[in-house]
């Protein structure tokens, strides 16, 4: 399991399109579902040679200040005991991508605090 939480500086409509654009760019991960209400959606990834896959949870809050929280959860399917460190550096390695996804989509557009 791997967890990451960071705030970014635009509005919480902005941050949600940007996590839209960017799971369509980046096919690795398949929306399991969507929550327009909670701004959160559900991704997995599939088996591969290291990995029985993972369950990805993206999940955005807006701030007090009128940013984004976004919070990035990434477990292994196997569970944390056949995950093992493989599993873990998977799962930091799922985060970066997203994270990188999500920056280069806002990079695109204006901030709107």
């Amino acid at each position: 399991m791997a967890y990451k939480c960071i705030v970014v500086p635009y509005s919480l409509g902005d941050t949600f399109e940007a996590l839209k654009k960017a799971i369509v760019k980046y096919s690795e991960f398949k929306v399991d579902s969507f929550d327009e209400n909670t701004k959160t959606v559900y991704l997995k990834s599939g088996i591969s040679e290291i990995s029985w896959g993972e369950r990805i949870t993206v999940s955005l809050e807006q701030t007090h200040t009128g940013g984004t929280t976004i919070s990035i959860l990434s477990t292994s399917k196997a569970g944390v005991i056949l995950g093992g460190v493989i599993g873990f550096l998977k799962n930091r390695g799922n985060i970066k991508i997203i994270m990188q996804a999500i920056s280069a989509e806002l990079s695109n557009c204006s901030r709107h605090e």
